[in-house]
């Protein structure tokens, strides 16, 4: 039958943030059944590659781990992770991505991170101390990574973020938004790779909420689509609506 993996949130009157832990659910006979043997396990922030071989999910103890477990031969490949954030893989399910810390002197920065699948090897793809990275996101063919940056240069904070492209590897970045004091967050691929969505929200103007935003990738024009809005996605069209 069809399964997918849920985040459970167990909690007592004892406790005052509940333990989460990751179960099969079976969508056709609603059976649950633990992901791993010990199901009383702490862990979150569960993916699936797009081929389906591989399992990633943050386990939580006295130190945090990220794990990416392959279903077909049981290879497991484990890393340190400071952030709540899990991974994000690849389509071709060859890398995966995820954000961590690094420490730059007397500071904790975030950095971008690829793992090979293929080998476990880690790679950070920030590069640089004066960069801070998040939100990593693959185009639809896995040949870009669409990243928030924020550049901080003679130990003075930035105020904002910018957009940035660049290679998988981190090669070839270059920063394609130029929104002075602006916070950019949750970037999404349109289908053809010619176009992201984001949330902004502007500094410079007293706003609640962020408003959505539209980037054209190969000219950096954004528009302004909507305003006090969140969460903007695409709509999936199928192979004939895109020739219509």
């Amino acid at each position: 039958g069809k399964s997918i993996i849920v985040q459970m949130l167990k909690t007592d009157e004892e406790m005052l943030f509940g333990n989460s832990s990751l179960w099969w659910l079976n969508i056709e006979t609603k059976e649950m059944r633990p992901v791993f043997q010990d199901s009383q396990l702490l862990s979150h922030s569960a993916s699936i590659s797009p081929d389906g071989q591989w399992l990633s999910y943050i386990t939580m103890g006295l130190t945090n781990n990220l794990q990416f477990y392959n279903l077909n031969d049981g290879t497991i490949y484990e890393f340190p992770i400071d952030t709540a954030s899990g991974a994000v893989f690849n389509p071709q399910s060859t890398k995966a991505l995820f954000t961590n810390y690094i420490t730059a002197g007397d500071k904790k920065i975030k950095h971008i991170f690829t793992v090979d699948l293929n080998n476990g090897s880690l790679k950070d793809v920030s590069n640089k101390s004066i960069y801070q990275d998040w939100s990593a996101v693959f185009n639809q063919d896995g040949s870009q990574l669409a990243v928030i940056r924020q550049v901080n240069e003679d130990d003075i904070l930035m105020i904002g973020d910018q957009l940035w492209l660049m290679n998988p590897d981190g090669t070839e970045a270059q920063q394609i938004t130029n929104q002075d004091q602006f916070l950019h967050s949750t970037p999404i691929w349109s289908q053809d790779d010619q176009y992201l969505l984001y949330e902004g929200t502007d500094l410079n103007v007293a706003q609640i909420f962020s408003d959505i935003w539209i980037l054209a990738t190969n000219t950096g024009e954004a528009e302004k689509v909507l305003e006090n809005a969140t969460t903007p996605t695409w709509l999936l069209l199928t192979e004939s609506e895109k020739n219509e």
